[in-house]
Parts: structure tokens; sequence; C-alpha cells
């Protein structure tokens, strides 16, 4: 994998010929688009770009995870790093635009303050979910997938991509039909998101978990009748404020497992112990991280984790993974549950 500073020095010395091309619209897709993805790609898989002209002089290049909640922070990073670049505005992720407000069109499909509307979903077991319907009269059962993929390119746009990835935690898109009669503009979005993110803001500032380690150990069966052994801190899921963190981080280890009932042998044990204790050595409640368990069955390994953020816990998890990736198969995901529906199965 290359650096950032490889990657910077090539781009500068390369950043003349990508300026010219983008602004007389001359060969862009071999001049400056192939060359930039096989460079990112050389960082990390999964870094995206946009380009266009800012003004007369200045190209805007954004550098994006595409909401993938995993590169945010790798993103930012490999922004951070940049250099001055004359004729270039480099920005770390896609910003909000209120200019989208106004519209696009896809498909023949116009998304805008006339066409989309929305409404909020309360629950009364999860009020502090922000859970949205985005309604848009044109559409049917006919045109799903393309008003769906507009609506979506028209919300990263206005909202921007933190925002996006940060405050909406379920949404929904439908038509007209069946739709309730009190509908609010699009335009009033923005509005209503940050009012809501100060309410929770407001609510959880402050909370922290002191972390007693009060784990309870779970033994059943899977679906296909391979045995589980689970140790759960069945306090912290009682825990009233859960939405305090409410980042789901889960830490996959896959092993061959005994053929017979999927367990990891002595010496798997122990390697699976060892990097189960460095992510706790790393990670800890006081910065926002509280390790809730795991779980061991049918050849998988699962740590678990409950975040105020994903920065940190996504760095932490790239960096074990990228550690121990030549002996055993690692991934990792990060999403959000504010109340921690993942772990129900523990509770019920």
């Amino acid at each position: 994998m290359g650096t950032h500073q490889d990657f910077w020095q090539w781009f500068a010395s390369q950043a003349n010929i990508f300026f010219n091309s983008i602004k007389n619209n001359d060969n862009v897709e071999d001049t400056f688009v192939t060359p930039m993805s096989e460079q990112l790609d050389n960082i990390r898989e999964g870094f995206y770009f946009l380009a266009g002209m800012y003004d007369e002089n200045t190209v805007e290049l954004v550098i994006t995870a595409d909401c993938n909640v995993k590169n945010i922070v790798f993103v930012e990073e490999l922004v951070a790093d940049a250099p001055k670049v004359e004729g270039w505005n480099i920005i770390a992720l896609k910003q909000p635009s209120p200019a989208a407000a106004y519209g696009l069109t896809l498909d023949g499909y116009t998304f805008d303050a006339d066409k989309m509307f929305f409404f909020s979903n309360d629950h009364y077991y999860y009020p502090d979910e922000i859970d949205i319907t985005i309604v848009h009269v044109d559409l049917n059962d006919e045109n799903i997938k393309q008003v769906t993929l507009g609506v979506n390119m028209f919300l990263d746009n206005y909202l921007g991509e933190l925002t996006y990835v940060n405050i909406l935690d379920n949404l929904k898109i439908m038509g007209l039909k069946g739709a309730p009669s009190d509908l609010v503009p699009i335009t009033k979005l923005v509005d209503f998101l940050r009012w809501r993110l100060k309410e929770f803001i407001e609510k959880y500032d402050g909370t922290w978990y002191d972390n007693d380690e009060n784990h309870d150990v779970y033994e059943g069966e899977l679906e296909n009748g391979m045995p589980y052994v689970a140790t759960i801190d069945t306090q912290l899921l009682s825990w009233e404020r859960k939405a305090s963190h409410p980042w789901v981080a889960i830490f996959t280890i896959n092993y061959e497992g005994d053929p017979e009932d999927g367990m990891p042998s002595d010496e798997d044990m122990e390697n699976l112990d060892k990097i189960e204790n460095l992510l706790l050595n790393i990670l800890s409640a006081k910065n926002g991280n509280i390790y809730l368990g795991r779980e061991t069955a049918d050849s998988v390994r699962e740590i678990y984790f409950v975040c105020k953020g994903f920065r940190a816990v996504s760095k932490v998890f790239d960096r074990i993974q990228t550690m121990h990736s030549l002996v055993y198969d690692i991934s990792y995901e990060i999403y959000k549950d504010k109340y921690w529906q993942t772990f129900e199965r523990y509770t019920e």
C-alpha cells in the first residue's frame, strides 16, 4: 500500500495536467479519472472522488468514502496530509449544499422541493431514533429503482456525507399513496435534523459508562445445530442510556474450527484471546468504546463494542486486522444502532 506522502507527491507532479484536462474537458477519463482511481486504490480500497471547476482558476476535488463509515476517518486523514496545490481546493467528504434543494434530474425524474416531502416516524420504545420517510410524488412500482437512486443522490448532496451518516438512523422512501396529509417540505429537512441533533446532544452530553465487566456466559445452539458460547455484559444491556453510544462495532475472526462442534483448538483459542485482549487494551470505556462481550461459534469469533463515535474504533480495528491478516481471515463492521437491537437475542 502506498503512503499519503507518495500519493500527494504524485498528485502534485500531475496537478497541471489534471487541471487543464478538467478545465478544457479534454479526455478527462483517461487523463485524470483512471490514474486517480488507481492511485487512490493503492492507498485504500473504497476511496472515491469528485472534481469540477470551482471557478475559472480553481478545481475543487472532493475525496469521499461514499458514506462508508469504516473509511471516513481515513479519507479525512488523507486530505489532512494534502499539501497546498496551486489551482486546487481539496476537500474531505461531500459537503452539504443548500443549492441542492433547487433539485437535480435523473432518468427523466426531477428531485426538488416541488416533488419531495418528508415526515418523521416516531417510536415509543426508541424515542431517540431519527427515522425519516421521504415522499416523492412520482414514485410508483415501475420506477422505484430510479426514484430511490435519485432521492439518495439528492440527500447525499443536500445534507452532506457526515450528516447523512451521523444523524439519520433510518430512511424510507415512498410515493404519495398512503402518505399522511401533513407532509413537510424537503427544504425543512436540514432544520429538522439540526433540532433533533441538538436535542440528542443536550440529553446525552457527558454520558459515560463505568465498565464493571459484569459478563455472563451464554450457551446454546445456532440454527444449524452448532453450539455457541458467548460472554456478554448483561448489566450493560439493561443500561437506560444506550443511545449515548450509538455505534455498534463487530470484529470478526474466522478460524479453522473442530468439524464436530466448530470450536477453536487450544492454540487458536489462545491466539483469539490475545487478539481480543489487544483490542481491550487499546479501546476503553473512558474513551467512549465499551466492550460488550464476544461470541464463539461455528469457526467464528465475534468481538462486540458499542461506541460514542466511529473514528477511533475504525482505526484500531483496521490496524489489528492488518497485523493478523496472514494468520486469520478477519473482517469488521461498524454501523449505527442506537438501541443495540443487534444484541436483543441475549435479553429475550
